[in-house]
C-alpha cells in the first residue's frame, strides 16, 4: 500500500483547509480573498450570499480532493510506463 502523505488527494485539500484557516481564522482580510481565490465554486459566482459560503467551502475540499486523485492517477499511469 503506497503511503498517504506522498499523495497529491491528501495534500490538495490539507492545503485549502490550511488556507481558509488562516484567512478566515486570523482574519487577516476582510474579504476572505484567499479563500475565494483558492475555492472552485467561487471562480464560477455560484456562491455570492454569504449563508452559502460554508457549502462553498465544503464543494471544495470534494474538488480539491478528485483534482489529487486524478493527479495522482496521472502520476500511477506515468510511473506504470
Amino acid at each position: 500500500m503506497e503511503n498517504i502523505f506522498k499523495r497529491f488527494q491528501f495534500w490538495l485539500p490539507i492545503i485549502y483547509l490550511l488556507i481558509i484557516l488562516i484567512d478566515i481564522g486570523f482574519g487577516l482580510t476582510g474579504y476572505n480573498i484567499l479563500a475565494m481565490l483558492t475555492s472552485p465554486p467561487a471562480w464560477f459566482n455560484f456562491f455570492q450570499v454569504e449563508d452559502t459560503f460554508a457549502i462553498a467551502i465544503f464543494l471544495s475540499i470534494g474538488i480539491w480532493y478528485l483534482v489529487g486523485f486524478v493527479i495522482d492517477l496521472i502520476v500511477k499511469k506515468i510511473k506504470s510506463k
